[in-house]
């Protein structure tokens, strides 16, 4: 391979890189509004009426009216949907991050970082809300 094919290449790919972001195929960060609909529209059926995005927004726990909670992660440049029941197995590593695991080999375990942990972690739990 000579010099010139080398940075060919590089150019080429350089111009690649420059056509991907200009398009932005990157998904953007999750915002509440975000959560709910697209937890909408990938479930059928569900309605939102709680939602916590975690600190990096890019996961989201949606609670439904039906109890069941919808997990949004980021895989790609798109988002991810899993509906789930209660209880859902979960572990409390930090007092503000839960590990969630989603049951499903293919969408695996969510680490999410979020100021309601606890809250939360009663929810997938099935405990439901504290009393008011």
């Amino acid at each position: 391979m000579d010099l010139t094919t080398i940075l060919g290449s590089l150019g080429a790919i350089a111009v690649v890189v420059l056509i991907v972001r200009a398009l932005r195929f990157d998904a953007k960060k999750l915002g509440e509004d975000d959560a709910e609909r697209f937890a909408e529209e990938m479930i059928a059926g569900f309605q939102a009426i709680d939602m916590v995005t975690c600190k990096g927004r890019q996961a989201a726990l949606v609670l439904g009216q039906d109890g069941r909670v919808v997990l949004l992660k980021r895989t790609g440049g798109r988002y991810a949907a899993r509906a789930l029941e209660p209880p859902i197995r979960c572990e409390r590593p930090e007092p503000d991050r839960l590990v969630i695991d989603s049951a499903e080999r293919h969408f695996g375990r969510i680490e999410v970082t979020l100021d309601e942990a606890d809250l939360w972690q009663r929810r997938l739990r099935g405990e439901g809300d504290p009393p008011a």
